[in-house]
């Protein structure tokens, strides 16, 4: 098949499957030996790897954390597991990218449980005099008060600020692992004064696993959230 031809075929396959970013796949999809794992990615792309030698940065939040206040920001998480919270408070776009597998990848039987090289997890879990909020392990709120939850109908006070306007994540499993000794709230996300967006990822846990909050505006496709007690709450739109 002419180049040409099967670049169209890829395109149209992962316009079917919905969890794939027909912009973005090119970057996330993993490189022969010897090929930069940023060929094909956005100019200024940052790249995370626990073995590359090329990457700068070993862990995500650490990435995030290095990035100027203005402009769009890609980073490109490469296979692995990544123990750490992720913490985002930039107002800029904010753009995660887990690697992908060509051999996996366009399955349309696939899933994103199947299909995802990428995990980030925690294990954190409320313990006494702590909120909520405290225990999950993706934040993207502009600041600490306004991504507490409180407690009972109203929550925590309002904050007179918004965080990110355009936060995604693509293809990376989201996960609690509290679950094997928590004995309360143990969180996924907690999404306050900000818009987020997720495309083939998962988000696990055991108890209120995803948490839209005051002010967000969160938007899951092609995505798995499960948990067993409470998982989905929250003060936003979802």
């Amino acid at each position: 098949m002419p180049t040409a031809l099967l670049l169209v075929a890829v395109f149209l396959l992962a316009c079917r499957i919905s969890g794939l970013s027909p912009i973005f796949q090119a970057c996330q999809l993993q490189k022969p030996a010897g090929v930069s794992p940023l060929v094909g990615c956005p100019a200024g792309t940052i790249l995370v790897s626990q073995t590359h030698s090329e990457a700068v940065f070993s862990s995500v939040q650490k990435a995030v954390l290095s990035l100027p206040k203005t402009g769009k920001a890609v980073i490109l998480v490469e296979e692995g597991e990544y123990h750490e919270t992720i913490n985002i408070t930039r107002t800029d776009p904010v753009i995660l990218l887990g690697q992908l597998s060509p051999h996996t990848a366009f399955d349309p039987a696939g899933n994103a449980s199947s299909r995802n090289l990428v995990q980030i997890w925690d294990n954190k879990f409320v313990q006494t005099g702590m909120d909520d909020a405290q225990s999950a392990m993706l934040i993207v709120a502009p600041s600490f008060n306004a991504s507490l939850i409180g407690a009972g109908p109203t929550g925590a006070p309002l904050q007179p600020l918004f965080g990110n306007v355009d936060f995604r994540a693509y293809n990376i499993d989201f996960q609690n692992r509290a679950a094997n000794f928590s004995i309360s709230q143990a969180l996924v996300t907690d999404i306050s004064y900000a818009n987020a967006s997720f495309y083939g990822c998962t988000f696990a846990s055991y108890q209120d696993t995803w948490y839209t909050g005051r002010n967000a505006s969160t938007y899951v496709v092609d995505s798995v959230i499960f948990g067993q007690t409470d998982y989905l709450f929250g003060f936003g739109t979802a």
